[in-house]
């Protein structure tokens, strides 16, 4: 069981050379605890939302996780994203216009 801390952020310019950063203020935020069935967050981007420059950025603390993300997505062990205990930042480009994600303990 993991706490997983999930922001969508938009890109701010200019960071440290050539290096976008996240506005310091997130679109979106949710924590989520893992479990070891697949949980879909709440956190979705709307249809309407231009999402050329958002990302999510994920912490995650208590143990590893297996993340996924779209339109409708189901975590499994395995599969996409694994993301280890203690990653901090973790960032995804966001793919579609309504995409959510879903986590499942590693």
């Amino acid at each position: 069981m993991a706490t997983v801390s999930v922001r969508l952020v938009r890109l701010a310019f200019p960071g440290p050379p050539g290096v976008p950063v996240g506005k310091s203020i997130p679109l979106l935020a949710e924590s989520k605890t893992s479990s070891g069935t697949s949980s879909a967050g709440s956190t979705a981007i709307g249809p309407d939302t231009n999402f050329s420059d958002l990302y999510w950025l994920i912490t995650v603390s208590g143990g590893n996780v297996w993340m996924k993300f779209g339109a409708d997505p189901t975590a499994a062990a395995g599969s996409d994203h694994l993301i280890l205990d203690g990653a901090q930042d973790v960032a995804y480009a966001v793919s579609i216009a309504t995409e959510k994600f879903a986590v499942i303990d590693a």
